[in-house]
């Protein structure tokens, strides 16, 4: 298993609850260069389960402070991606997006500055990427501190999350559910407007659904 990088200015866990995965299935927030992946047939053929994220069940949201004592919040709806398991190897690949022009907020004031060149940039970068490799099954069934490379603006930097206990049971045939959380520096990914006012910590927290395809499920059969 490769060594994996260290992050940078990264808190998990910044006491947010967990996610409500009632609602919400396996999913990240996060981003990173798109996956240079081979064909299905090929992963197929080299044992490879392919997990799809659910966009109906998937959802994104961030949260940050103004002036110390507001909180402003908002939610991205539309995330997709996919989840590659390698039961041999004993890891999975977890490559997700999020469409940032998706975002809902209370305010449509705010929604408009937090997409603007001041804050997300959307116009110029409406996707967000978060891709983490070689992550251990057993994390990803039980939860524990996941390491990956989150694309946010055109920038990529190491990050590393929580990943929260859920409910994946690497089964095939039921539905995977995934919730992650923590915070990132927004400076370091070129948002550097109105530092006076808005903080430079933001909160994130992403929960996923995943299913697997067909060919996963005959995959994961036979290699049990």
């Amino acid at each position: 298993m490769s060594r994996r990088p260290r992050p940078t200015a990264v808190r998990v866990g910044a006491g947010w609850t967990a996610l409500r995965l009632s609602t919400v299935a396996v999913g990240l927030w996060a981003l990173a260069g798109p996956a240079v992946a081979a064909g299905p047939d090929a992963e197929r053929a080299a044992g490879i389960e392919r997990w799809v994220i659910d966009g109906d069940a998937s959802e994104a949201e961030f949260r940050t402070r103004v002036f110390a004592v507001i909180t402003i919040s908002g939610r991205f709806d539309r995330v997709h991606g996919q989840i590659d398991i390698d039961r041999a190897r004993g890891a999975a690949r977890i490559d997700t997006a999020v469409d940032l022009t998706s975002l809902a907020m209370d305010s449509a004031a705010h929604a408009d500055w937090a997409l603007s060149p001041a804050f997300f940039d959307a116009d110029r970068h409406p996707e967000a990427r978060f891709r983490a490799d070689d992550v251990p099954l057993d994390v990803l069934a039980s939860g524990g501190v996941l390491y990956g490379q989150l694309t946010l603006r055109g920038v990529r930097r190491p990050v590393a999350f929580r990943l929260l206990g859920g409910d994946c049971p690497l089964d095939p045939a039921r539905p995977c559910a995934l919730a992650l959380q923590g915070s990132v520096r927004r400076t370091e990914f070129g948002m550097r407007a109105e530092r006076h006012a808005v903080a430079d910590r933001v909160q994130l927290r992403i929960a996923v659904g995943g299913r697997a395809t067909d060919g996963a499920s005959a995959g994961g059969a036979s290699g049990r």
